[in-house]
C-alpha cells in the first residue's frame, strides 16, 4: 500500500509502530547528534564567511584597479611619459614589434595544441553514445533482459508483454 497524501503515511507509521515497545536510544546518540549538528553549522558559518571574503576581495580588487586606471587616465601619465622621458613611446613600438614577430610563430603550434585536444574530446564523446544507448536500452530491460516493468499509479506495477 502506498500512501498517497502525507496525514496517510503518518496513519501508517503509527499503526506498524503502535505494538513495538519503545526501546532507550543507545548511550551517547544525544552526543553525537549534537556534535553533528555543531559541527554542520560551522560548516555553513564557514561557507558563509568564504563568499563574504571572497566577494569582499573581488570588489575591493577591482576598486583599487579602477583607481589606479583613473588616476593614470586623469593624470595624463601617457602624455607625461611620452613628453619627459626621450626614445620611450620608440622603445614601446620595438617592444610591441618584437614581441608580435615572436609569437607569430607560435600561432600553428598553439592551433594544434588547443585543436588536438578538443578534437580528441569530440571522438569520445561520439565513442561513447553508442555504449550508453546500449546501457540504458539494458537498464530498461531490467535484470536478466526480462521484459521491461512499467509502474501505473492505478493499478500498480505490471510486466508488458
Amino acid at each position: 500500500m502506498k500512501p498517497a497524501r502525507p496525514e496517510d503515511l503518518d496513519a501508517l507509521i503509527e499503526t506498524a509502530l503502535e505494538d513495538g515497545a519503545l526501546r532507550r536510544a543507545p548511550a551517547g546518540l544525544c552526543r553525537r547528534i549534537k556534535d553533528r549538528v555543531l559541527l554542520l553549522s560551522v560548516i555553513e558559518k564557514e561557507r558563509k564567511r568564504f563568499r563574504q571574503s571572497s566577494a569582499a576581495a573581488c570588489i575591493l580588487t577591482a576598486v583599487a584597479v579602477g583607481a589606479v586606471a583613473l588616476l593614470i587616465v586623469a593624470g595624463g601619465f601617457p602624455q607625461i611619459v611620452a613628453r619627459g622621458v626621450p626614445g620611450c613611446m620608440g622603445f614601446v613600438d620595438y617592444a610591441t614589434a618584437s614581441v608580435t614577430h615572436v609569437f607569430s610563430g607560435f600561432a600553428g603550434m598553439m592551433a594544434l595544441v588547443f585543436v588536438f585536444p578538443i578534437a580528441a574530446m569530440t571522438i569520445m564523446v561520439l565513442a561513447a553514445i553508442p555504449v550508453l544507448k546500449g546501457a540504458v536500452e539494458a537498464a530498461r530491460r531490467g535484470p536478466s533482459g526480462s521484459p521491461e516493468i512499467s509502474q501505473d499509479p492505478s493499478t500498480g506495477p505490471r510486466r508488458e508483454q
